[in-house]
């Protein structure tokens, strides 16, 4: 089976990042709903977390770090026009917002604008070299764009930096998969899932795909 074949039949994992709390000088206002917006992600009430991220913005409107939260609840929600929107309006305000480029990549690669979230994925990587999500980002639009070899030292390299990074060992599974490597595959798989159980059942279809592909092998 050709490999962009295969690799349409399981999907990978996109890493973005998760709501930051307020650090720095800030009004009591401001920073009171910002960080009560994250307590109520913990409690998984999105809804409750994205008003109080809308009075935080109101508060301060020139914060690059509300609308960055906000998008990351909009994503989290499904919302991805008005998460994108906040990305942008994020980088507006600080050009430099690493993890703001970080997951508006996620957006645009669910989208299809696939050059735009590598674009993304590049500046991430420009502005801070050890940041291991970007990188595994990176090799998920790598692989979108047929550039397998590409994708695979972009997870590599992301594990060197974070080798507690599960999306990494997933997204290399599956690239070893295609390239026919079963025993690594099943052992970045495994450890994907030793490291976030959430993963099981991705894994778990990926998994069935490479018995049938070893079952194969084995008849020819």
């Amino acid at each position: 089976m050709h490999r962009k074949s295969l690799i349409a039949l399981i999907p990978f994992c996109f890493l973005t990042l998760t709501v930051s709390l307020v650090t720095g000088q800030t009004t009591t206002d401001d920073s009171t709903y910002r960080n009560r917006g994250k307590s109520w992600v913990r409690n998984d009430d999105l809804e409750r977390a994205i008003k109080d991220s809308d009075i935080a913005i109101a508060f301060h409107p020139g914060s690059a770090l509300a609308y960055y939260n906000r998008g990351v609840l909009l994503q989290a929600r499904g919302e991805f026009n008005r998460a994108l929107a906040d990305y942008n309006k994020a980088i507006d305000i600080n050009p430099r917002y690493t993890s703001a480029y970080n997951n508006r990549a996620g957006i645009l690669y669910s989208i299809g604008r696939i050059d735009e979230a590598l674009a993304d994925c590049n500046r991430a990587i420009e502005l801070d070299t050890n940041h291991a999500g970007a990188y595994t980002n990176r090799g998920v639009v790598r692989s979108a764009k047929g550039d397998f070899e590409g994708a695979r030292a972009d997870h590599t390299k992301a594990l060197r930096l974070d080798p507690k990074l599960p999306t990494a060992y997933y997204n290399r599974g599956i690239l070893e998969l295609v390239r026919g490597e079963l025993d690594a595959a099943l052992n970045d798989f495994d450890r994907a899932i030793e490291l976030a159980p959430s993963l099981d059942q991705v894994v778990a279809a990926a998994k069935k795909r490479l018995l049938q592909l070893s079952n194969s092998q084995r008849r020819n």
